[in-house]
């Protein structure tokens, strides 16, 4: 019984990072009635500009907004008018062909521009794990749990 809820609470802290890139696919099908097979790469891009920024000595938070901001811009406002727009009057497929394009010259952008190896990524969170009775839970896990939920 120890293994289940220690499994339970686990599955539920990375089920909620699912479920964010899920509400991710239906909030943009519901406000433009498109499909963005680069969805992925939309949070994998991001994440290696925070990485790029905290590596050049940049404190996590200023390395966040800077990433968000280039983000929004870039990810957002150019993805939108660049490739959308132009294509939306020829209908859903050449949307689908264009955003599946973009997701592969963005994972190999960032493989022939960082790396294709893991990149270790700082926690934010302790390295704090809290013991209810046998069930051992990580602060990472509530966090990332917490987070998903706000």
């Amino acid at each position: 019984m120890t293994e289940f809820f220690q499994l339970l609470l686990s599955g539920m802290a990375t089920g909620s990072i699912y479920a964010l890139a899920a509400l991710g696919f239906t909030l943009l099908w519901q406000a433009s009635g498109t499909i963005n097979f680069a969805q992925g790469e939309f949070v994998m891009l991001p994440a290696f500009m925070m990485l790029i920024g905290m590596n050049h000595g940049l404190n996590l938070a200023m390395s966040f907004a800077l990433s968000c901001l280039v983000s929004i811009l870039v990810l957002g406002w150019a993805f939108k008018r660049g490739v959308v727009d132009p294509l939306f009057k020829f209908g859903m497929m050449p949307i689908v062909v264009a955003t599946i394009g973009l997701s592969i010259a963005m994972r190999n952008g960032v493989r022939g521009a960082y790396s294709s190896s893991p990149q270790p990524f700082p926690n934010i969170f302790p390295d704090t794990l809290f013991h209810f009775g046998e069930v051992t839970i990580s602060a990472t896990d509530i966090g990332t749990f917490v987070l998903a939920l706000v």
